[in-house]
């Protein structure tokens, strides 16, 4: 059985979502793993129909169970579904209450993300970042900036990446400073910081830093031509 199932999620991982099927529906006997192995095959592939059938169908669910669902019902707009499952389930843990925050961040319900947010004992990383990027996503600078400097563990280079976009706007100055303080300056990042120079007509600054980069891809080459 156990075979069976790192083939299932391996198949699933190379998108090969039919195979699985058939592997899993060949299997005699079937446990939980096997089950959301195929539970996320189908959520990943974007097949809701499916996914929502074999949730359903689940003899018995767990944590990776519940979030899978809920999270694929989030990642089509559907987020009365999404809280609803979210409710329903027995225990929340990090990873789905961080889904949970991302789907509310992503629809526009911002009280509601922060609201999740506050109630949370625990927080990591990826808390702080489904929160940052819904203020982006609503273009909130203002409570974005507040949020991003007043108590995030530590700032990846996603999360100060979405900030140097929404200082594009107005603020270069900051986006520069945040530039500046990244421990390692990504091609997202250029690009972004070569978007807000352009924006703002400093076309001096977006050469020099165009100049000064080692690899430009297709979007860094865009920026500077825009």
């Amino acid at each position: 059985m156990i075979a069976l199932t790192k083939a299932i999620a391996a198949l699933a991982r190379d998108g090969r979502v039919e195979d699985a099927t058939k592997l899993f529906d060949s299997m005699a006997e079937r446990d939980l793993v096997a089950w959301n192995a195929i539970l996320g095959a189908h959520a990943r592939s974007g097949d809701l129909g499916a996914t929502a059938k074999i949730f359903r169908e689940m003899p018995q669910r767990d944590i990776v169970s519940w979030t899978t669902t809920m999270a694929a019902y989030a990642r089509r707009g559907l987020l009365d579904h999404a809280s609803a499952l979210f409710d329903r389930m027995p225990l929340h843990d990090l990873a789905s209450t961080n889904a949970m925050i991302a789907a509310l961040a992503r629809a526009g319900e911002i009280l509601a993300a922060e609201e999740l947010f506050d109630s949370m004992p625990v927080r990591d990383l990826a808390s702080w970042g489904a929160m940052l990027d819904g203020y982006a996503r609503a273009s909130r600078s203002i409570q974005a900036g507040e949020f991003f400097h007043r108590g995030m563990p530590e700032w990846d280079l996603v999360s100060m990446t979405v900030m140097i976009n929404l200082y594009a706007h107005g603020h270069v100055h900051v986006a520069e400073k945040i530039l500046e303080n990244m421990p390692e300056i990504d091609l997202a990042a250029s690009t972004a910081m070569l978007t807000a120079y352009a924006q703002n007509g400093q076309l001096e600054n977006a050469r020099i830093l165009f100049q000064n980069l080692k690899d430009r891809d297709l979007l860094v080459w865009n920026a500077i031509l825009a």
